[in-house]
């Protein structure tokens, strides 16, 4: 067992802890997912009592799962690469008691009592577990972290201005819209914000939701909608309630719908979206032809017929070659080397 006990909670975060998961039990039996409540009551997470990690972590072990503390935000490479490791990175700082009803940021409570909740359930553990996979064969752009980052500063700015509500939309043209942003914006609409339809009610089973009390009591008076790979294009705005939510009918669609986006990845169709892709993200990928023929290199010219890779040889590392789109069979990517 690793030692995770050197992260350190004040009795000011013990009290904050019991009052959160008081009210959010008390509307869990009405606005929860029955799949969220049995998850709370096997992982424990119903005493009161702030978990430490190390709990967390021998609870979940018996699942097949971990934990790990991070410090706030971590890259989506590293949430990936742990979620396909079946690993859960978790948030060490907890919430100020201002924020106690909703907290824009991930902190402790909406991790270990959230996401740790619904990884009571195996459907979902797939769920996260494939997200991850699929994850690491989407294409990043350059332009991915402003974007991440925007996100993050609306944070900051709500935390200094709490009485503003309305969402700050961040436009993004569709072709400057990568693969991983796509990925993201399911990962909000699923696991963050997820609705599901049980018994003729919407109930919440995503882990921003299942840490915010007025959130709980909130979503239903609100615009709700099936889940389809449209919801891959919508933007969301972690810092304040949502104008719309979106709901499945069982845990298995949601796995579905990773198994439909996958198949649309530059890695898997090939042709001139993929070298799009390719060429937007600037890194080195793995390209293959209908020809059987493989290519390590990077895209580095685009028309409607013809793709430039430079190759990445040992002994000619200046060396190019032409193929027409329509050969292309996949693309991978490899990331910086």
């Amino acid at each position: 067992m690793k030692n995770l006990n050197y992260i350190n909670f004040d009795k000011s975060d013990s009290e904050l802890w019991r009052h959160l998961s008081q009210r959010s039990l008390k509307y869990l039996q009405s606005h929860g997912a029955s799949e969220i409540c049995e998850g709370v009551k096997s992982l424990g997470l119903d005493s009161g009592d702030l978990p430490s990690l190390d709990d967390l972590d021998s609870k979940l072990s018996k699942l097949g799962w971990s934990v790990t503390p991070v410090d706030g935000f971590v890259s989506s490479k590293i949430f990936l690469e742990c979620l396909s490791q079946q690993c859960l990175p978790i948030s060490v700082k907890m919430r100020s008691w201002d924020e106690m009803e909703f907290s824009a940021a991930p902190d402790y409570f909406h991790e270990a009592f959230g996401h740790v909740s619904m990884l009571g359930n195996s459907d979902v553990r797939t769920f996260l577990k494939r997200y991850g996979e699929v994850g690491l064969k989407c294409f990043s752009f350059e332009t991915d972290d402003i974007y991440l980052q925007g996100l993050s500063e609306n944070i900051l700015f709500r935390k200094k201005q709490p009485q503003t509500t309305t969402p700050i939309i961040v436009n993004l043209p569709n072709d400057e819209i990568s693969e991983l942003i796509q990925l993201t914006r399911i990962g909000w609409w699923t696991f963050e914000t997820g609705l599901i339809l049980q018994e003729g009610k919407l109930k919440a089973w995503g882990a921003a939701l299942l840490s915010s009390p007025s959130e709980l009591l909130r979503f239903g008076n609100m615009p709700t909608f099936p889940l389809s790979l449209d919801c891959a294009w919508k933007h969301f705005d972690p810092s304040t309630y949502q104008l719309e939510y979106h709901y499945i009918e069982s845990f298995s669609e949601a796995l579905s719908l990773l198994d439909k986006f996958e198949k649309t990845l530059a890695v898997n169709i090939g042709g001139y979206h993929a070298c799009h892709m390719a060429l937007s993200s600037k890194s080195h990928c793995r390209i293959r032809s209908r020809q059987k023929e493989t290519f390590i290199g990077k895209i580095v010219k685009l028309n409607h017929k013809m793709v430039t890779i430079k190759l990445e040889e040992l002994n000619n590392l200046n060396s190019t070659v032409k193929i027409n789109i329509e050969d292309i069979s996949g693309i991978e990517p490899l990331g910086k080397l």
